[in-house]
């Protein structure tokens, strides 16, 4: 005789349906705030590393660059000057326009200002990622809030 519907054999497993998922892909599906939160925050930091790495010496080379151009305008202007002709007006005008600029862009930190941006870009990827973190703990376990006695 055939067993009656719905029973099966002791210690038989039963057949997952199409679409049903197993326990692990369950446990995949679930979300893990503190994992999630760390990931974004590595990400952050490695994101914050390689910009770092690339626009300081990007603005290294385009002080470097700015210099060069304007130690050339001042010689330029020197050199009207010492022609002692027409354009020696345009030759003050330009030296001094030339030294005005030198003397701001020297005082320029433009990499520092690169660096410290990146510092404080890490600060705030931390920052971030304790809240995340807070959230998702507390989410998960609500109870540890209420232990708190406090409110956010």
């Amino acid at each position: 005789m055939p067993p009656k519907k719905g029973t099966r054999k002791k210690g038989a497993r039963a057949q997952p349906k199409p679409g049903d998922k197993t326990k692990s892909e369950e446990q995949e599906d679930v979300a893990h705030p503190p994992a999630e939160a760390l990931d974004a925050f590595l990400h952050k930091c490695e994101d914050i590393k390689l910009a770092a790495s690339l626009f300081v010496n990007v603005a290294a080379k385009f002080h470097h660059g700015r210099t060069e151009e304007l130690v050339k305008q001042m010689d330029e202007g020197e050199a009207l000057l010492g022609k002692n002709d027409s354009n020696y007006a345009v030759g003050i005008q330009k030296t001094q326009n030339a030294m005005l600029h030198l003397k701001h862009h020297t005082k320029s930190k433009l990499s520092e200002v690169v660096e410290s941006s990146a510092v404080l870009g890490l600060f705030s990827a931390f920052d971030s990622f304790t809240g995340d973190l807070l959230n998702g703990i507390y989410s998960k376990k609500p109870k540890l809030f209420e232990g708190l006695s406090r409110t956010v």
